[in-house]
């Protein structure tokens, strides 16, 4: 099986007792549970023997996995390099939000221009007077509410129902926001219907230009 042979090759790499091991998409090719559980045996066996590891991937579920310290490249240049948790919460730009995780991009501003969404739906979130940024919000951020409870409201344009979470997509100002719940957390809801999404401003990260 392709874990087997991946198994093979990565000890005959480590007979040799490597003082640096360079894996360069080491699991691409693995259908994905097998890739998942591939990618928790490989870092415990860095962890045991202590071996400084290089891993190319663009995988994000790999690097959140594997990493002491992720370094997200693009364009030819570093965009920032931090520890996995740090790049989920604090990325610097769209880019790097992106890669790492599902995100909302969501355009912000003091004012409710056209396409815009006002920072006065969110308490607490405070911009310059005229000022126009771009917010990472991650759906397991958006708390979906009754629309009377909180000041942004929207329309459900779809629901993903994954059995463990639920992902909901609201057209709210022009834009489509998408939020993950648990079956649990997740008020009874249908595709047309009006809901309040509710975003704390310390979950909100404005992004460089």
């Amino acid at each position: 099986s392709g874990g087997q042979r991946q198994r093979v090759a990565i000890a005959r790499a480590l007979a040799r007792s490597p003082k640096l091991f360079l894996l360069d998409e080491p699991l691409s090719a693995l259908d994905a549970k097998l890739r998942e559980a591939m990618q928790v045996e490989l870092r415990q066996l860095q962890r045991r023997l202590n071996i400084t590891t290089i891993v190319v991937t663009h995988d994000q579920r790999e690097a959140m996995t594997m990493a002491d310290l992720v370094v997200v490249m693009g364009e030819g240049r570093i965009r920032q390099a931090g520890s996995p948790l740090e790049i989920y919460r604090k990325p610097r730009d769209a880019f790097v939000a992106g890669f790492i995780g599902a995100t909302n991009l969501i355009r912000a501003g003091s004012g409710a221009g056209a396409g815009s969404m006002a920072v006065a739906v969110i308490p607490g979130l405070a911009l310059s007077d005229g000022s126009e940024v771009t917010l990472s919000i991650r759906p397991e951020d958006i708390r979906l509410v009754d629309p009377q409870s909180a000041p942004l409201r929207g329309e459900v344009v779809f629901v993903r129902d994954l059995g463990a979470t639920v992902e909901t997509f609201v057209r709210s100002g022009g834009q489509e926001i998408v939020a993950v719940s648990s079956r649990r957390d997740r008020p009874p809801m249908r595709e047309g219907a009006e809901v309040g999404l509710l975003i704390k401003p310390e979950d909100c990260v404005v992004l460089a230009a």
